[in-house]
């Protein structure tokens, strides 16, 4: 693929910074969220956090996915396949296992602790922390508790390495340009977002790839994010596109949304949200209504 030959491109680096920023912030605000039993609650707690957090959660980890598939393009570009399932296995699983071990023992600990099913010390609690599975009754955090974020990217290049070094060769690089330029045809971005409704229908919500716990999205959507990520970072004319449609969908002329998020904030499952607030900032999803459709799967 040629265009892969070309550098990194400085605004995904940004992007990934501001990403991380936002993470950072918004769980420490689930501290004092009043409206959500988080691992750990302050005394005192704030009901307007809520809706902040709810508008958070529309779009961050969507946006942290498509910046990592997005990154993956550019990776495969300037690696062999060893090369990069070696630098996959430092960059995220060395630091998953170390986390592990680290830095979620003491989080489950104080969970436990808090929430009055552990009265011990720290170092009392450490043979219970290797009881069981974490939510699933036990104590052991397998995922990292807030790092599982890294077991996905990690899956997910495994899962796609084969199919995404298949699209750098020759053949493959002439279909994702096909298919970069037909998406950037004004309105054929709707497109995108039925992948995702397709998941959203036939992944049940009550099966592991359907839990909508992951960042209030389902394990089953980041995978179509993920190669969204790629696809958009393969074709310089649909990043031109996307940024035009990024500038559309923020335009006055798409009526106030700022009070369609208050009214719909009251709803019980963040993913009443997800509709208007991601569309803001997927310019490649091109508007509010397709947004919608994909997320509420109809």
């Amino acid at each position: 693929m040629h265009e892969t030959a070309s550098p990194r491109k400085h605004y995904i680096n940004w992007l990934r910074v501001l990403g991380i920023l936002v993470v950072f912030l918004y769980h420490s605000c689930r501290f004092f969220d009043a409206n959500n039993l988080w691992h750990i609650r302050n005394a005192v707690t704030y009901g307007w956090l809520r809706l902040l957090l709810q508008f958070t959660e529309q779009w961050m980890m969507p946006l942290m996915i498509i910046i990592s598939g997005s990154s993956v393009f550019y990776a495969l570009g300037s690696r062999s396949a060893g090369r990069f399932l070696k630098d996959r296995v430092l960059r995220l699983l060395v630091p998953l296992v170390v986390g592990i071990f680290s830095h979620s023992i003491l989080q489950i600990y104080l969970e436990c602790f808090t929430h009055g099913q552990f009265g011990g010390s720290f170092c009392q609690f450490i043979p219970e922390y290797f009881k069981g599975l974490y939510g699933f009754g036990g104590n052991f955090a397998w995922l990292g508790v807030h790092l599982w974020y890294l077991l996905v990217l990690f899956v997910l290049s495994l899962l796609f390495l084969p199919f995404f070094r298949l699209l750098s060769a020759r053949f493959g690089s002439r279909v994702l340009r096909w298919v970069g330029n037909f998406l950037s045809v004004p309105g054929a971005l709707y497109l995108v977002v039925l992948p995702t409704v397709v998941l959203l229908k036939t992944v049940g919500e009550n099966t592991f790839l359907g839990r909508q716990d992951f960042g209030g999205w389902s394990l089953a959507s980041y995978v179509w994010f993920f190669f969204c990520g790629f696809l958009l970072s393969s074709c310089e004319s649909l990043q031109e596109r996307s940024g035009c449609s990024f500038c559309a969908a923020n335009s006055p002329g798409h009526g106030p949304r700022g009070r369609e998020i208050w009214n719909r904030s009251g709803k019980s499952h963040p993913r009443d949200l997800h509709g208007h607030c991601s569309a803001e900032l997927f310019g490649g999803f091109e508007s509010f209504p397709s947004w919608e459709v994909c997320r509420t799967g109809g």
